[in-house]
């Protein structure tokens, strides 16, 4: 039997513990058990699995939810003004993603101007 001050192993039918002295007679537990759900067989009371079939006692934990996903911020007009708007029937083509190409294809203009001018 473990003395539960000091854990040292005793015999079960000590009165003291030969370590610690403590009196085992008064403190010592009474043996609980369960039985198993899935064989029946008489297990210790903490223990967590079957010690005959190995049914688990420990309840599986359940992951913890992912955290919602923050919503975008969505900027608004300031009050009393309208947000930005192209007139009816425009199309604005946006000038950023040509400006790499447009060394290119003013040099092939001007090739071409070159050519048709004969020289």
């Amino acid at each position: 039997m473990k003395c539960p001050h000091c854990s040292a192993e005793n015999k079960d039918s000590a009165k003291f513990c030969g370590t610690c002295g403590l009196n085992m007679v008064v403190v010592a537990p009474v043996a609980q058990s369960k039985p198993c759900t899935q064989c029946g067989h008489a297990c210790n009371a903490d223990a967590k699995f079957c010690p005959k079939c190995g049914t688990s006692f420990v309840k599986p934990v359940a992951p913890a939810p992912a955290p919602p996903k923050p919503k975008p911020t969505v900027m608004a007009p300031p009050p009393g003004m309208a947000p930005p708007t192209a007139p009816a029937g425009s199309h604005t083509l946006p000038i950023l993603p040509i400006l790499p190409i447009l060394p290119i294809v003013l040099g092939v203009t001007s090739l071409i101007v070159l050519i048709a001018a004969g020289g």
